[in-house]
């Protein structure tokens, strides 16, 4: 029986994920794997880790728990799938009108507020974002509700309960980590926003949401990065680490026709699709080639690792392995060596201080998160991000920015699991984003798949296994 339910529910998984690069029927998948979504299923699995908790045999225990997580996740966020499917047609539908009294939909007021050189014009769009927004928040309240419910079906207080329980994280501790990260970065983040975001138009009294997304778009036309040299320049900056871009033959690689750029893992290490998605600009660049890592991580996953540890477990160590190929192309070294870069110094400056205000974005939206299960207001909730990136987060868009199950919070360990990784191997192998030991190293920790949670994995690897004194240094040294 838990063989057959391994089996579903790796191929609706796998298949779920795959419907990124080609369209499939969630019914259809139902049809084909139906005990990956089945109560009966998950009641199995929970009765595995019941029976397995005496026997003393804690790998047994293990992977019992990542079954049973795994087909809980599952069930529950088809369950938010299947409810939320109105939300994103009711955004398309709704209107707001702007300061002039043109009236605008949802994609015109993206666009405007994205692509505007005006940043009045990206201001007015932002705040009849808000207002559009409203045509939805009814339903995320709702969705909200249904989890709490859910979790108190389940025998928690709210989805915090649950979660904790799940997947083994105690958010108070994740929180405290957070909050830490946000005082010991406090001084540097602001001094190096106040001269990032003059260089852009604008400044830190008066910045929002959008002053510091334009600054990460405006990056393309300062640094020489255009989108015909993306692919070839991250295949040389894998293989400058001793990696094949190709994993082996393993990863099939096409080009996504919009961003972003896409990888899906059908089977773990079978069929995983990389399509990637050709633009401007470092930041751009830096999120595909941790999506590539991430595909080559899985590709590199042993087919003998039971299930569990191939394609289960701990959800923020496959992000690791992203975040940490993502900081490459944000080093100084790697902008002057690939990019030719003159003035370098001045361009990783602001890189880095747009992957702090990124980060400590994260740390912002997990606290939101938390606040927002407790039962405060978006409006409240919305302060705990403007609190932590000094730009305003506008209130009316908090419920569309905030993740379902406290996604957030494996994001936010990933990032800091990837400054400990780099100060690992910075310290083993000096300029690692150059050295093929580094793509040894990697391959080595691949093949462990995911059969560690990511504390024992950094421990196991040799490095910090509480990473976010790691994180903190990593910027503070980068921002000096």
């Amino acid at each position: 029986m838990l063989q057959d339910i391994r089996r579903h529910l790796e191929g609706w998984l796998g298949e779920t994920e795959f419907s990124a690069v080609r369209p499939l029927d969630p019914g259809l998948l139902a049809d084909r794997f139906p005990l990956a979504l089945s109560a009966n299923s998950e009641q199995a699995a929970q009765d595995a880790v019941t029976a397995a908790e005496p026997k003393g045999e804690p790998d047994l225990l293990r992977r019992h728990r990542a079954l049973r997580a795994g087909l809980a996740w599952a069930r529950l966020f088809e369950a938010e799938r299947t409810a939320s499917a109105e939300a994103p047609d009711r955004l398309l539908a709704s209107r707001a009108t702007l300061p002039d009294g043109t009236p605008a939909g949802w994609s015109d007021l993206r666009q405007l507020r994205d692509r505007s050189a005006a940043r009045e014009a990206r201001a007015a769009a932002e705040r009849a974002m808000e207002s559009a927004a409203g045509a939805a928040a009814d339903l995320r309240l709702a969705l909200a509700k249904n989890r709490r419910e859910e979790a108190q079906r389940r025998g928690f207080r709210d989805e915090r309960g649950l979660f904790e329980e799940l997947d083994g994280i105690p958010l108070a501790a994740l929180a405290a980590e957070a909050q830490s990260f946000l005082a010991e970065t406090s001084d540097a983040y602001r001094d190096n926003l106040d001269w990032v975001l003059r260089r852009h138009g604008s400044s830190r009294d008066t910045a929002a949401l959008h002053d510091l997304d334009w600054a990460r778009s405006e990056t393309r036309q300062s640094l020489p990065s255009p989108r015909d040299r993306m692919l070839g320049v991250l295949e040389g900056a894998l293989k400058w680490m001793g990696l094949d871009p190709a994993g082996g033959g393993k990863l099939r690689r096409s080009v996504a026709a919009a961003p972003p750029t896409v990888v899906a893992r059908r089977r773990v290490p079978g069929e995983i699709h990389l399509l990637l998605h050709p633009e401007d600009g470092v930041p751009a660049w830096a999120a595909a080639l941790g999506e590539w890592g991430r595909g080559l991580a899985a590709a590199w996953t042993p087919a003998g690792l039971p299930m569990e540890d191939r394609v289960l477990g701990d959800p923020a160590v496959p992000l690791a392995w992203a975040a940490l190929l993502a900081l490459v192309p944000l080093e100084r070294d790697w902008l002057s060596r690939v990019l030719d870069v003159s003035k370098s110094r001045d361009a990783a400056r602001e890189l880095q201080a747009l992957a702090l205000a990124s980060v400590r974005g994260l740390a912002g939206l997990l606290l939101a998160e938390i606040d927002l299960a407790a039962g405060s207001p978006p409006r409240d909730a919305a302060d705990r991000v403007t609190s932590a990136t000094l730009a305003r987060f506008p209130a009316g868009l908090l419920l569309e920015h905030s993740t379902p199950w406290f996604r957030t919070a494996h994001r936010l360990r990933a990032a800091a699991a990837a400054a400990s990784l780099a100060a690992l191997l910075q310290r083993r192998f000096e300029s690692w984003h150059r050295n093929p030991e580094t793509g040894k190293f990697l391959l080595a920790a691949w093949a462990l798949g995911r059969q560690s949670p990511l504390p024992a994995l950094l421990e196991t690897l040799g490095a910090e296994k509480n990473p976010f004194p790691s994180l903190a240094r990593r910027f503070l040294e980068r921002l000096s």
